[in-house]
């Protein structure tokens, strides 16, 4: 019988430290042709909206799973008092294609979002890097400081973001989800406010014209810019 797992199962079973070592693996799997994460699929909703359907499978000597994913990108749902983003995802044994698993996706996503992040960072950043500018504070945005801080403790984390109760809501996450762990939270004034002595940025928005100039980053600043996912988006000046 499947397992039909919830956002709290997801979020009881699965720490950033596993989710950075998983990624490591996938990565490894898709280098060496034993995986298969064909290019996502994207549906128009009504209003402006979009659902993202993701396929892919990962052959190892254990098992062969298959994986198929699917978001919906609803931005009138703020306006509804709910998530901007719902995700699902369907879990196959590939070889007998029987159903293993359904779980919630959205903190899946989250996590795995995130900890694509800090395992580029663990990878590429300066070892002493351990100041964050942060741009944006939704959904994305917790799991991007958790990521980071997991492989370079943070010293502060700078947020640029339009919205107060975002702000003080991503600043309620990150205390709960680090404890006493949490590094010093600071609403930056201005991209340059945030940027300024800032060795590691992460850039977790929809935003559709870029975030900062080039000019406002010192040398050796490590970049997460994960939040653009369609051509008209773009946090990050080419």
């Amino acid at each position: 019988m499947a397992l039909i797992l919830s956002r709290a199962d997801v979020q009881r079973s699965l720490d950033m430290t596993e989710a950075i070592n998983a990624m490591r693996l996938a990565f490894g799997a898709l280098y060496t042709d034993h995986a298969q994460a064909p290019q996502r699929l994207a549906v128009d909703l009504p209003e402006k909206s979009l659902a993202l359907l993701m396929p892919s499978l990962l052959q190892t000597n254990q098992q062969h799973m298959f994986g198929l994913k699917v978001v919906t990108i609803v931005p009138q749902n703020l306006s509804r008092n709910m998530p901007r983003i719902f995700a699902s995802i369907l879990l196959l044994d590939a070889t007998t294609g029987q159903t293993i698993a359904i779980m919630e996706g959205g903190w899946l996503t989250a996590m795995r979002t995130g900890a694509v992040s800090g395992l580029a960072t663990e990878l590429l950043a300066r070892k002493d890097a351990d100041i964050l500018a942060l741009f944006g504070a939704g959904a994305q945005a917790p799991t991007q400081v958790l990521a980071i801080h997991t492989v370079r403790p943070l010293r502060e984390v700078r947020v640029v973001n339009r919205n107060d109760t975002h702000y003080h809501d991503l600043v309620q996450s990150l205390q709960l989800l680090l404890g006493p762990a949490c590094p010093p939270i600071r609403r930056a004034l201005s991209s340059k406010d945030a940027l300024t002595g800032a060795s590691l940025v992460a850039c977790a928005t929809v935003s559709t014209t870029p975030l900062f100039s080039w000019n406002e980053i010192a040398p050796g600043t490590h970049i997460n810019a994960i939040g653009a996912f369609t051509p008209e988006m773009c946090e990050v000046d080419p």
